[in-house]
């Protein structure tokens, strides 16, 4: 009797032991962060010292877009939020980001900054933009796109500010497969690149 009592606390005493000692095993974090950027993304110099000074007034974007998780537009009137898939940066950041390197492309421009600036700052122009589309899309149809637009606004520097260009900007759609995200944020940084070097041609 004795014995088996013995037995039964050291089972039991091992038993509690062996399970102090497991650890859950560590879940993996699958989230992947992405930026706007490409092949042709790269911090640049002004290709002139004697062009426009922009000033880039404001940059906003639809608050369905005011997420760290990419946007998967599906069909009309849904939208998919991709929390496995993130961007790195605000999206208004990284839009501003990539527009400056599109905009210093061109010729026409020698600067470009952000408001607010000071009180002394020289500048030609102010620049305010509206983004209506960044986004991957899926349509009922089954094409897979990326797509982007913008509205623009230029105008002369306060106080006596006046509108001189205000236009649309739609971009191709580019074939995207759905899943390469990479990709997808290869395409929208493609289209902001181009929106940068079309401004300067919309100034008089």
């Amino acid at each position: 009797m004795r014995s088996r009592l013995h037995i039964f606390t050291l089972l039991a005493v091992l038993a509690i032991s062996t399970g102090c000692t497991v650890v859950p095993s560590a879940k993996v974090d699958t989230t992947r962060f992405f930026v706007l950027s490409g092949a042709e993304v790269k911090e640049t110099q002004a290709t002139s010292t004697s062009g426009k000074k922009i000033s880039i007034r404001k940059i906003e974007i639809p608050a369905y877009l005011q997420t760290r998780s990419i946007v998967v537009k599906q069909n009309s009137n849904e939208v998919r939020i991709e929390d496995m898939n993130r961007w790195a940066e605000p999206l208004e950041s990284a839009i501003g980001r990539v527009l400056k390197v599109g905009l210093l492309q061109n010729s026409h421009v020698s600067s470009v900054e952000f408001a607010p600036l000071s009180m002394d700052a020289e500048r030609d122009y102010d620049v305010s933009i509206t983004i209506h589309k960044c986004e991957g899309s899926i349509e009922s149809i089954g094409k897979i796109f990326a797509k982007f637009s913008a509205s623009v606004e230029i105008s002369t520097p306060s106080p006596d500010s006046e509108i001189v260009a205000k236009y649309n900007f739609v971009a191709p759609d580019s074939d995207w497969d759905g899943t390469n995200f990479s990709k997808l944020a290869e395409a929208l940084s493609t289209d902001i690149l181009a929106l940068g070097s079309d401004i300067p041609n919309h100034i008089p």
